[in-house]
């Protein structure tokens, strides 16, 4: 049976005579797929472009018994340039990761795979603070996922929060008064204009959640947020993440807008 799916390869193992064994995040029913792309690695292949990590196409699967080979890929964006940046590469290769471990096959993961490629977009241009595009991928990531927390009004009193905080295991919002209410745990406080990035990203739809301004210590406190929020959430950690934070601290540029890439060649998904 041969399936037509739009997908963007999260990861890449090679295999023996040139295959490729790749890590597919579909938009639609099938979710996230294990693909088997045959002599992929050759550098004549038409399948070898199309079948390298964070390749964005149109697929002709041929599915048999749950399995699935590439037959035939057009593509539609791609974003290589991100090899050309190793830290860009590492924070992209951390949204990989997040997405081939918190999807599952034949769960609908659109939005997130949307969301990913709109991130990987952003890193490409280099047009944006790389912790604003990494903390918009993290709450929002979260929020897709069935953690999203409410943001109107106060946890435990039910009011508009005076003097607002998060608590970040219980994903709450309360009032500085009401911080009792919750025991244990860290609360961050949202001074400086966080708590409508918050709503913002939450409110926005994934194309549209990472445009927007916002000053270099709200941006901090934010980015704290929504690396803890998701990584509690998801009660693990990310070896990938561990790799970039290591390049960054070592890295005087992260934070400013890096220069587009001389080549081009980079695409919007559409």
């Amino acid at each position: 049976m041969y399936l037509d799916v739009k997908g963007l390869i999260v990861g890449v193992k090679p295999l023996k005579e040139a295959d490729r064994r790749l890590i597919v995040m579909t938009e639609g029913p099938h979710g996230k797929l294990r693909v088997t792309a045959k002599g992929a690695g050759r550098r004549l292949s038409p399948l070898s472009s199309a079948s390298q990590l964070f390749s964005y196409s149109r697929m002709t699967l041929f599915e048999n018994r749950g399995f699935y080979t590439l037959d035939a890929a057009e593509m539609q964006a791609q974003f290589f340039s991100l090899s050309e940046d190793v830290t860009r590469l590492a924070l992209a290769s951390y949204f990989a990761e997040v997405l081939d471990q918190t999807t599952e096959e034949g769960i609908d993961c659109t939005a997130l795979t949307r969301l990913a490629l709109t991130a990987l977009y952003q890193l490409s241009v280099g047009k944006m603070n790389e912790r604003q595009i990494k903390a918009v991928f993290e709450w929002k990531t979260a929020a897709l996922l069935g953690y999203e927390p409410e943001l109107d009004c106060c946890a435990a009193c039910g009011k508009a929060p005076v003097e607002p905080s998060f608590h970040i295991g219980a994903g709450a919002l309360h009032c500085a008064a009401c911080r009792g209410a919750f025991s244990g745990g860290v609360s961050l406080p949202l001074g400086g204009g966080v708590l409508d990035i918050m709503r913002f990203v939450e409110a926005r739809s994934v194309e549209k959640c990472f445009s927007f301004s916002v000053g270099e210590q709200s941006l901090d406190r934010f980015a704290a947020l929504a690396e803890a929020y998701l990584l509690i959430q998801l009660e693990r950690g990310f070896p990938t993440l561990a790799y970039y934070k290591k390049l960054a601290a070592f890295d005087p540029f992260l934070g400013r807008a890096a220069q587009p890439p001389e080549s081009g060649g980079e695409n919007e998904p559409s």
